[in-house]
C-alpha cells in the first residue's frame, strides 16, 4: 500500500460502540472503516493489540505475539456458527460510555469457552497452527500454567504443576479465532485504501509468555525475578521519574542470536498492519536501567541499547519497512 501525506484518527478498538461492553472485531469496527472512508482519511492508528494483565492496559501484555481475547466479537462467533442467540444473553448491564473490564472479561471468556465446546481443528486452523506454533504452543503452555497456579506470576509457579491439555487447545483457538476475525478486518481495511498504524511496545512484561519461554534474553536473577528495569529519568514533570517495572534486555545475548525474537515480533506485528510505530525509539539508542530494588526511577543509569547493528540487521532480514518513532 503506498503511503503518501495522509491524515487518520487514533482509536482504539476498545473504544468503539457495541452492546457487548467492549469495541471488538465485529460490526461496529467495520462501521468505523466505512466511516474514515468516507472522509478521506488513509491511517486507522491502534494500540497494540495483545491480551492485557490485571491494569487492562494495552501497553502490558502476556504475550508480545498473541491477540487480546476481549476483542472477539461475540456475533461474529454467531456468525461462525460457534454459538447461538441464546448463547449470548443474559448480557450484564454494560455501560454504553465507559468499559467495565471485569465484567467484560468475565462475560467474555464464558462466551468463548461455550464456543471452544464447537471447535474442531480444521484444515485452516492446521495452518495457523504450523505457521505460528513457535510463538502460539509457548503462550498456550503459558496460559494454561498461570490458570493451574491460581494466576501467580510464573517465577512462583509450582514447578509440579502440569499443563491441562483442554486449557492448552482452548487458548489456542482463542488465538485462531482472534487472527481470523482480525486477518478479515485488515482486509476490509485495504478494500477501503485505509492503512493500519500498529503499535509497538519498547518493552515485555515481566509476567508474559515472552518472558517466560526466553528468560536468557532477559536481565533477571536467577529465581526468576528481574534485576533492572525499565523507565525514564526524574525531568520537569516527573521528580521521580518512570518506573515501569518491565525487566530490561540482555542486548549482547540478542545480537548474537541476529536479534531472532525481536525480528520475529516485527514480522508478526507487520503481517497485522501496514505501518509500525515503534514506541519508546530512543530505547534503541539507549535505555534508563533502574535497580529492580527501586521504589522510583531516580537512582537508574543510561545503557547503550543496540543503536544502528539492529536496524541493519531488520533490514537485512525484512527489508524496507514503513516504522515510525
Amino acid at each position: 500500500m503506498k503511503i503518501g501525506r495522509s491524515s487518520g484518527i487514533l482509536l482504539h478498538l476498545t473504544s468503539l460502540p457495541g452492546r457487548f461492553g467492549i469495541g471488538d472485531l465485529g460490526p461496529t469496527s467495520r462501521w468505523f472503516v466505512d466511516f474514515l472512508a468516507e472522509t478521506k482519511q488513509k491511517l486507522w492508528c491502534v494500540l497494540p493489540l495483545g491480551p492485557t494483565g490485571p491494569d487492562n492496559s494495552p501497553y502490558q501484555s502476556r504475550s508480545v505475539f498473541a491477540g487480546n481475547p476481549l476483542l472477539i466479537s461475540p456475533e461474529l462467533l454467531l456468525e461462525r456458527g460457534y454459538v447461538s442467540k441464546r448463547d449470548l444473553s443474559p448480557l450484564p448491564n454494560f455501560s454504553p460510555a465507559r468499559v467495565n473490564f471485569g465484567a467484560v472479561r468475565g462475560y467474555k471468556e464464558r462466551l468463548l469457552k461455550h464456543a471452544f465446546l464447537g471447535f474442531s481443528e480444521t484444515r485452516e486452523y492446521a495452518k495457523f497452527e504450523g505457521c505460528n506454533g513457535w510463538w502460539l504452543e509457548p503462550y498456550a503452555l503459558f496460559m494454561s500454567l498461570r490458570e493451574a497456579n491460581k494466576g501467580l506470576p510464573w517465577h512462583r509457579f509450582d514447578k509440579r504443576t502440569k499443563p491441562s491439555r483442554d486449557s492448552v487447545r482452548f487458548h489456542k483457538f482463542v488465538q485462531y479465532e482472534f487472527s481470523t476475525e482480525w486477518e478479515q478486518l485488515h482486509r476490509y481495511c485495504q478494500e477501503r485504501n485505509i492503512a493500519i498504524l500498529g503499535d509497538m511496545p519498547f518493552y515485555a512484561e515481566h509476567d508474559s509468555a515472552d518472558v517466560w519461554s526466553n528468560p536468557a534474553l532477559f536481565d533477571l536473577r536467577p529465581n526468576g525475578e528481574s534485576r533492572t528495569v525499565g523507565g525514564v529519568p526524574p525531568d520537569y514533570f516527573t521528580k521521580d521519574g518512570q518506573r515501569w517495572g518491565t525487566p530490561t534486555y540482555r542486548w549482547k545475548k540478542l545480537q548474537k542470536t541476529g536479534f531472532k525474537w525481536w525480528i520475529d515480533r516485527l514480522r508478526i506485528a507487520l503481517q497485522r498492519a501496514d505501518l509500525l510505530r515503534l514506541d519508546h525509539f530512543r530505547g534503541f539508542e539507549a535505555f534508563w536501567s533502574v535497580p529492580a530494588n527501586q521504589r522510583t526511577a531516580r537512582n537508574g543509569k543510561w545503557v547503550a541499547g543496540p543503536g544502528a547493528a539492529f536496524f541493519a540487521k531488520v533490514r537485512e532480514e525484512l527489508g524496507n519497512l514503513h516504522l515510525f518513532a
